[in-house]
């Protein structure tokens, strides 16, 4: 899709604009971490000296060029990891001085080669909408018009929405029952013939002796835990049908249909947010997508983030529905960009489907530990790197740690199968149960060249 000069010219202007604001903060952000613990100053510096001596190191021939790299590797992972620590103590995530672009696929550019990024895209298709709005005029009857249309469509949707509290018990010093609560939303997902399945945050249910669902129209029922998935904190719990009326069932509720979040140009695109998107249960949002560029790295996968001009709460929670009852995000909190906490976000939908399924069965998840990307064809074709999962973080103590696995490097099998993505590697895995043995293929650089390796793995539970 091209776009008209004018349009073009002021999505480039913001997109500089937020580039500048976001280098500002974390310049800011840095200076006060610094000042609060000057010991990470220090190991910045130090970190800046590794990658110096690294590259001096690659540049060097010999045969104690590999070893010298592996030397420098780790002290830089020793630095690393007291940098954590502090950063931790600080209460901020290991990589909150890094400098990292809000669109890794670009690095904020807005160009991908000669093609337009969905970052620039999503700026370009604002303006073009905004150009388009200016032009038309309202009247009350038109707004009236409008606000019916939407509530007529949320009543239909609230049919799918429920309450979730989780209850828990305790006893205190003087042997007096404590009783507290803690609430989600949830969304109906399915029914396979004995149970309701609600997908719901797993926080509020984790430790909770009892676990009660309302319903939209006030019906209460008592559920059970069916699954989690550590890496999203989403849960599937159960509410038996056999407790709930038929007429109830009919009438009284909808299942949610499952949309796409994978959608081309869904940058513009018209949602509501239902749930808790204001951090409070039956609370709503209009909105559009503003855009799906960022990822979220967890576990063994990543997840597309969905971006909307929603203005909701930091605790919010919820579905993200299109206007053709689709639900097409589980809204998250903490998952925006630094800049845009106050703006509502979800997982897309399509990176969960498999997930969401694997949670109905009651199935587990094997775990690994591994964050990773995908192979670029410009790091195939100009730095040699294999086509494959290319390994970002080993995480601490993990099966991946405890086999060997290093960061950098790339996996181009599982099993008997062939990975050419980190997305194949996240399905493969998705695939196997926790205690399954597998035999995982990389290829590691040594010197001038990747040399392939193999390493049997026992897959194991993320706790």
């Amino acid at each position: 899709m091209s776009y008209d000069a004018n349009v073009l010219r002021r999505a480039t202007q913001r997109l500089e604009e937020e580039r500048r604001a976001r280098s500002d903060r974390a310049a800011q952000l840095r200076q006060e971490a610094y000042e609060k613990e000057p010991r990470l100053a220090q190991l910045d510096k130090k970190l800046q000296g590794t990658m110096s001596q690294l590259m001096a190191a690659a540049l060097r021939r010999g045969e104690s060029t590999a070893q010298a790299i592996r030397a420098i590797r780790a002290q830089n992972q020793e630095i690393q990891r007291e940098r954590a620590v502090l950063l931790g103590a600080l209460g901020l995530p290991e990589d909150a001085l890094d400098d990292k672009p809000a669109c890794p696929k670009c690095g904020d550019t807005g160009w991908r080669g000669a093609q337009m990024c969905d970052c620039l895209r999503s700026l370009c298709t604002q303006e073009q909408i905004r150009e388009l709005l200016s032009g038309i005029i309202l009247d009350l009857d038109n707004y009236k018009q409008i606000y019916s249309a939407l509530a007529q469509y949320v009543a239909e949707m609230n049919r799918s929405i429920v309450t979730v509290t989780g209850v828990s018990s305790g006893v205190d010093w003087f042997n007096n029952v404590n009783e507290s609560k803690n609430q989600s939303s949830g969304v109906i997902i399915a029914q396979n013939g004995k149970q309701l399945l609600i997908l719901t945050d797993y926080s509020p249910v984790k430790q909770a002796d009892d676990i009660i669902v309302t319903f939209n129209e006030g019906t209460q029922a008592d559920a059970s835990l069916k699954e989690k998935d550590e890496t999203t904190g989403l849960a599937v719990i159960a509410v038996e049908l056999d407790v709930l009326n038929e007429d109830f069932l009919k009438n009284d509720i909808t299942i949610a249909t499952l949309g796409s979040s994978n959608i081309r140009d869904i940058a513009g695109l018209p949602v509501v947010a239902l749930g808790r998107p204001m951090g409070i249960n039956g609370s709503l949002g209009y909105g559009i997508i503003t855009s799906s560029a960022s990822e979220s790295a967890a576990s063994d996968t990543t997840y597309r983030i969905l971006q909307t001009n929603i203005v909701g709460s930091q605790n919010a929670g919820g579905v993200l529905f299109n206007l053709q009852g689709q639900v097409i995000g589980i809204i998250t909190n903490g998952k925006s960009a630094t800049d845009m906490k106050n703006m509502v976000c979800a997982y897309g939908i399509t990176d969960l489907k498999r997930h969401i399924e694997k949670m109905s069965n009651g199935e587990k998840f094997a775990y690994l530990g591994l964050k990773g990307v995908d192979v670029t064809e410009e790091a195939n074709s100009e730095l040699g790197v294999p086509y494959g999962a290319y390994i970002t973080e080993v995480e601490m103590d993990s099966p991946a740690m405890l086999a060997g696995i290093q960061q950098g490097d790339v996996i181009t099998g599982f099993g008997e199968r062939v990975i050419i993505s980190f997305d194949e590697y996240t399905n493969s895995l998705l695939s196997m149960k926790p205690g399954d043995n597998v035999e995982l293929t990389i290829m590691r650089q040594s010197q001038q060249e990747y040399k392939e390796m193999k390493f049997d793995i026992t897959l194991t539970v993320l706790k």
